[in-house]
């Protein structure tokens, strides 16, 4: 799809094309942990709009098991671009999986990992062992896959 803009008031205007819009679905993985997820909960959802992309996924129930070092989100379906003016970030809610009361945390740049973090902090959370434990993570990133 090609849009053109309005013309500034020096006359001019520069197109601009959408590229890319697909949806789908893309399966979640744990880093940091040994994650037990109930059956179909690990399918997470991705809409990709031009070079951005918006995930979405619920975990139900699951078991952690072995916990250590960092809480990580793997399996992206896109690269996350290298911007190194900005780190794209996520929401959690509904949760009880990781610790230092996160509240989300950042698209790991050049990769297909999310880290979460500590509220108020920048330090790692690490995921919490236990069973009946929750993740409900969205954000948006940027991609540079074309």
């Amino acid at each position: 799809i090609a849009f053109q803009s309005a013309t500034t008031g020096s006359g001019t205007g520069t197109g601009y094309t959408l590229e890319n819009y697909e949806y789908g679905t893309f399966t979640m993985g744990l880093s940091g942990t040994t994650a037990t997820i109930p059956a179909g909960y690990s399918t997470a959802r991705y809409y990709r709009i031009g070079n951005l992309v918006w995930i979405t996924w619920y975990s139900a129930g699951m078991t952690l098991a072995s916990s250590s070092g960092s809480a990580q989100l793997t399996g992206l379906p896109f690269n996350v671009r290298n911007n190194e003016g900005n780190y794209s970030v996520f929401s959690y809610t509904h949760g009880n999986a990781v610790d230092g009361n996160s509240r989300g945390g950042y698209f790991n740049k050049d990769d297909t990992k999310m880290s979460f973090v500590d509220d108020g902090s920048s330090s790692s959370a690490s995921f919490i062992d236990g069973s009946n434990k929750y993740i409900m993570v969205s954000g948006v990133y940027e991609t540079d896959d074309a």
